[in-house]
């Protein structure tokens, strides 16, 4: 009898809270915060992710959508390949992405990245930063739309990316022209480099922490269109650390050996708009004792207005996911400036990180959509502001993590429509 009055008791708190609280204005008119309903969507989406983590199932072989707990493809080999980009006419914004961003003490940085989209054409990214040379780029930087070199391959621009063994082993080759950012002379580049995995991957579709999603979730209004979008936006996203080797060439300054460390990810599906993106703010780096960390939050205004995704590889090779960071939005960067230094702490394994972050250099470029008509905006002088996509920093850091120092990359992305922000 007493634990029936006891559970009618709560019962009643908590429909008299919900009754009679209202729910908090978003942040800046973007960023929800917990509403009424917070604690009750975090426990039916905590059940729902429970029971797809639980099957472990993969969407070729039971037709379940991907995500949530549920892998998109049979095997990683499936993972790895070149996807077959959909019919144009009904998925013209599909995509199918790799990326690397390596770096070392000694101060080299390299990112580059192709996102291979409908129309034969490669949204493609390089940057190489050499001690005692500055920062070369592609000609085509700030913009990033090119023609595909090969029809299914990641090439574009004298650059390649290729596969050799899945999950293991890719090569990195570059031969064409950078522009130094400082001088604005062209240099002919040559490089060839490996990148072999250090430990495992992870997959957004079935790593993400479940606590840390479940929040994420909850803060948002839910409806059925709602639950649509993110269905059908969904994107396969995986990453894994590595370490980068070989040679380049750079004329007019010499030959350089290469070794430095850090990340490749790669992401297919059938729609990717960068204007969906408001903004996000990811941190790729690697310590020196080893440690492999992602860490940052994301913020679709459409599906999640705060995402926070993450994780960290021990020198074991140890994943733990990340539940929660006092990184927040409205804290950093939110005039469309992304601050030169910062801090934050993160938690993942139950262990509480603090992280703070100093850029070296900050080069930015664009990502830009398809216009109204179907044609792609190549260089920005588009009216159409469905074309006009997002600007991304790619900043290229030195980190300090509980006391032990790193490098890396810090890519921040604001929609390029100053709807929101400030200066961009």
């Amino acid at each position: 009898m007493e634990w029936t009055i006891a559970v009618s008791l709560i019962a009643g708190a908590i429909l008299i809270y919900i009754v009679f609280s209202k729910d908090k204005e978003a942040i800046r008119g973007i960023y929800k915060q917990k509403g009424k309903y917070y604690y009750i969507k975090y426990v039916i989406f905590w059940i729902i992710f429970k029971l797809r983590s639980l099957r472990k199932s993969n969407s070729a072989h039971t037709g379940e959508v991907a995500g949530y707990g549920v892998k998109s493809k049979a095997s990683v080999a499936d993972m790895e390949q070149v996807q077959v980009l959909p019919d144009a006419t009904q998925h013209p914004m599909a995509v199918d992405a790799v990326y690397f961003a390596s770096s070392n003490k000694a101060g080299y940085y390299l990112v580059t990245a192709t996102a291979r989209r409908q129309g034969g054409m490669i949204q493609i990214l390089t940057y190489f930063r050499v001690p005692g040379v500055g920062l070369l780029e592609l000609p085509l930087h700030p913009n990033t739309l090119s023609p595909e070199s090969r029809p299914l391959s990641y090439s574009a621009s004298g650059l390649s990316i290729s596969l050799e063994e899945p999950m293991k082993c890719w090569n990195i080759d570059f031969d064409g022209m950078l522009r130094h950012t400082e001088t604005g002379k062209l240099h002919q580049v040559k490089f060839q480099l490996k990148w072999t995995a250090v430990g495992p991957y992870f997959d957004f579709d079935t790593d993400m922490n479940q606590w840390a999603t479940c929040d994420s979730m909850a803060r948002e209004k839910w409806s059925k269109a709602w639950f649509d979008e993110l269905q059908l936006r969904h994107q396969t996203h995986y990453e894994q650390f590595g370490e980068l080797k070989g040679q380049a060439e750079i004329e007019g300054y010499g030959s350089y050996d290469l070794s430095m460390h850090g990340l490749r990810d790669h992401s297919y599906g059938n729609i990717r708009e960068w204007r969906d993106l408001f903004r996000y703010g990811i941190q790729y780096l690697h310590l020196e004792d080893g440690t492999n960390i992602a860490v940052g939050n994301i913020c679709i205004p459409k599906l999640m207005s705060r995402l926070t995704m993450g994780y960290v590889i021990t020198p074991q090779g140890q994943l733990s996911s990340v539940s929660w960071t006092s990184f927040q939005f409205d804290e950093w960067g939110d005039d469309g400036n992304p601050p030169d230094n910062m801090e934050f702490s993160f938690c993942a394994g139950g262990k509480t990180y603090n992280l703070t972050c100093t850029v070296v250099c900050k080069p930015f470029f664009f990502m830009r959509d398809r216009k109204a008509d179907g044609s792609w905006d190549i260089d920005g002088s588009s009216s159409d502001d469905s074309s006009h996509g997002a600007k991304l920093f790619e900043r290229m850091c030195v980190y300090k993590v509980n006391g032990v120092d790193g490098t890396g990359i810090s890519e921040w992305c604001y929609e390029n429509i100053p709807r929101h922000h400030g200066k961009k």
